[in-house]
């Protein structure tokens, strides 16, 4: 039993410079990440049920085929848990040419964290992230790494109402 490795994505993502061609103050998660793609207090009985919940609006609007989600999970058998960003916090995602149509991105919160492929990577939260390429994404990812990276923030995503997340989400 080794302790999980500490996820890189919220350092690596977090130190990246993006340059915008945005107003200072203007959120690019509101552009991606639309309110009626946050669902709270999902009940699910593992971790493949809690992706497939977490991409469900991104699957009825369009943004993303039905392969999208077992392109996910193909790649979690393979490269294990890169999703996992720590703090109960995963971003399932895939490669663009595995079924994406519309960059966005969805919010799901359970019940209760389930293991995702073992004990050491438990989940409650997830974003789930459909990019159309490998840049238009980039400063939206920017943005939910600076709120990621503070505690209580991440407070009010586990335990928040919806209007509190979505006010958080969508801050300047």
């Amino acid at each position: 039993n080794k302790p999980p490795a500490k996820p890189v994505v919220l350092t690596f993502i977090g130190q990246s410079n993006i340059s915008t061609n945005r107003k200072d103050g203007d959120s690019v998660l509101r552009d991606v990440l639309k309110e009626e793609f946050v669902q709270l207090d999902i009940e699910v009985s593992d971790y493949k049920e809690a992706i497939e919940k977490t991409l469900q609006p991104l699957l009825d609007n369009r943004y993303i085929e039905p392969r999208y989600c077992e392109a996910i999970f193909k790649n979690l058998e393979k490269l294990g848990a890169y999703i996992d960003l720590g703090k109960n916090i995963a971003l399932p995602h895939a490669r663009a040419e595995d079924g994406v149509l519309k960059t966005g991105i969805s919010f799901c919160r359970l019940v209760k964290k389930v293991n995702m492929i073992d004990e050491h990577h438990r989940i409650q939260i997830l974003f789930g992230l459909a990019a159309v390429d490998n840049n238009s994404h980039l400063e939206a990812l920017g943005q939910l790494v600076q709120i990621l990276n503070n505690d209580a923030y991440v407070e009010i995503l586990k335990k928040g109402s919806k209007r509190e997340i979505i006010e958080l989400l969508h801050q300047k």
